[in-house]
């Protein structure tokens, strides 16, 4: 239903109550009340200060603290934590050692057996060429020489791999001090190209605004608003043509981030961004925020207040039930199509899978779903230390540490205040720390960019259901304390009956795609074993060296993963 301008659309049902799940202020008796900010005041200083000291550790430099000389080891010069593993072993071993802190290695659920038929199930088919009994499979799971291309040859398929460029290899310290301390740059170890770090290297200021990075790859950008069912305004923001462009007539597609993150990430890499690149191939390029995200967008609710505990009183479900259908409708509304594309990164796969567990009519909106990096199953970097102990954190002291409004608000004031190139660097470190990024594969000049939209506002409740779902390893309703609800061990991917296609890399610690690949290529195939099974599985490919955020920002995600993308929108039905 359109209300005021045209831009705007609203699916407001009225005020939900959802307090039971989640008790606010209002639920706990009126003694205990008073102590309640204090309660809160005091976590949120306890959760900011432990957020200060791992940042702060992150920049320990031994260049700093210890003179020149005691930096070569062995004819190396090295980090901070190695000289003082030398030196001084006795305040070096305070910190936890392996396996305490080690990031484990990426690795996955499922047995060697299905991992061995997965080598040769990286299925890229379109669907007219299911008519074909040998199917095309191309695989990218590990490097090949430059001088030939690999190719083998099985009774039921043909295996491909195409893969020329290689992605430089990082080997990352084992212990706490060493991991904290791993950022010395390539200039001062002397190895590698020196980074740039010039703020406007490109002619770009660093804004958090939509607007301002499609304005500037000559794009005009229209802003659309709309109201999900609980009353949360969400920003869409449109990629069209500028001036002496051809209009754009291809389908729509939707772009959804992850979490901590807004619309920004998919337009922040310059020319080189994900959002253009589909842009400039004539698709209709819709930009979604989650509730909270967007930094343009002065109106959050129709009602409630950001002070609010109501107004925070929302988790992954709510994204699900709530934003992933008003944003799907909003968008087939404004185009006229029946059908749109949705592509996700991370959580924005998240939300979609549980999406389509409430609704699969929901199926009939969709040409094709496309899952970056798909958080669908959590990966062996929830095993290591700090991330384990968030996980382990009771309800009751994960609210008195952290709240029951937004999760860490500190990262609101930091965001905005401080200049774009410290935010750069205490974000980029905090979660290289935190989940195991690194910018190895990713354009340096971009990121300043990159961190003007991440991190963005989050809710207790739902970081809350994330240490849920992490300690059972899969996404999964939200479980109220004290209710006798049976956590799932699997998601069922019965409910995808969409086309759908898996882009992840080998290196990407935080989820466990592998199983995900394993269900939905078991779910792709009917009794008899054969490719007409309930899952439409019609890509699949595990990138070489990829980490967690490179699908959408390295520097050649563009030939491993945007192209191949491409193809697949290429072959499936948009009417």
């Amino acid at each position: 239903m359109a209300t005021g301008a045209t831009n705007s659309l609203s699916f407001y049902e009225g005020k939900r109550n959802n307090q039971a799940e989640w008790p606010l202020v209002a639920d706990i008796p009126v003694v205990g009340r008073l102590f309640v900010p204090i309660t809160q005041a005091v976590g949120h200083i306890v959760s900011t200060v432990i957020l200060i000291m791992i940042v702060l550790l992150s920049f320990v430099q031994g260049k700093l603290l210890i003179p020149e000389k005691h930096r070569i080891i062995d004819g190396v010069y090295t980090d901070i934590s190695t000289v003082i593993e030398r030196h001084f072993p006795a305040f070096y071993y305070l910190f936890p050692q392996p396996p305490d802190r080690r990031v484990p290695a990426p690795s996955t659920g499922i047995t060697e057996e299905q991992n061995r038929i997965l080598a040769h199930s990286h299925v890229r088919k379109f669907h007219r060429d299911l008519i074909n009994p040998k199917k095309l499979v191309r695989r990218n799971s590990f490097q090949v020489p430059n001088s030939h291309r690999l190719e083998e040859h099985h009774n039921d398929v043909e295996v491909v791999d195409d893969d020329f460029v290689r992605i430089s290899e990082t080997s990352m310290p084992p212990s706490f001090l060493k991991r904290i301390a791993s950022n010395v740059s390539e200039d001062q170890a002397g190895i590698g190209n020196v980074k740039t770090k010039s703020i406007n290297y490109d002619g770009r200021l660093a804004k958090m605004n939509v607007k301002y990075y499609v304005e500037y790859e000559g794009f005009t950008c229209e802003t659309y608003h709309v109201t999900t069912a609980d009353g949360f305004v969400l920003q869409l923001d449109r990629i069209c043509p500028g001036p002496n462009m051809d209009k754009m007539s291809g389908p729509p597609v939707i772009l959804m981030h992850g979490l901590f993150q807004s619309a920004g990430v998919w337009v922040s890499s310059g020319h080189h961004s994900f959002g253009f690149y589909l842009a400039r191939n004539n698709y209709d390029v819709w930009l979604a925020n989650n509730r909270t995200c967007s930094a343009e967008s002065k109106e959050k609710h129709i009602s409630l207040s950001w002070n609010d505990p109501e107004f925070w009183n929302w988790c992954l479900d709510d994204l699900a039930k709530y934003d992933i259908p008003a944003i799907v409708d909003a968008v087939r509304g404004h185009t006229g199509w029946h059908k749109v594309g949705f592509v996700g990164h991370s959580q924005g796969n998240s939300q979609m899978f549980l999406a389509l567990s409430m609704d699969t009519s929901l199926n009939e909106k969709l040409s094709v779903f496309i899952a970056l990096a798909p958080a669908v199953y959590m990966g062996s970097l929830l095993n290591a230390f700090p991330v384990n102990l968030l996980i382990g954190l009771e309800e009751k002291w994960f609210r008195r540490i952290f709240g029951i409004n937004q999760f860490l608000p500190i990262m609101n004031p930091v965001q905005s205040l401080l200049p774009p190139n410290l935010v750069q660097i205490l974000g980029y470190h905090m979660f290289h720390f935190l989940f195991d990024w690194s910018d190895t594969n990713w354009e340096t000049k971009n990121k300043i960019h990159y961190f003007r939209f991440t991190p963005r506002p989050q809710s207790s409740k739902g970081m809350h259901h994330w240490c849920q779902m992490a300690q059972h390893k899969v996404i999964q309703p939200f479980r109220p304390h004290g209710m006798n609800i049976k956590p799932k061990t699997d998601f069922d991917v019965s409910c995808i009956r969409c086309p759908i296609a898996l882009y992840y890399g080998t290196k990407d610690a935080i989820v466990d795609a592998r199983k995900l690949h394993w269900q939905c290529w078991e779910g792709s195939k009917d009794k008899n074993g054969h490719g007409d099974g309930i899952v439409d599985l019609v890509a699949v490919e595990e990138v070489e060296g990829f980490e967690h955020m490179d699908c959408l920002w390295g520097v050649n995600a563009e030939e491993k993963v945007w192209r191949r993308v491409l193809r697949v929108f290429e072959g499936v039905g948009w009417d």
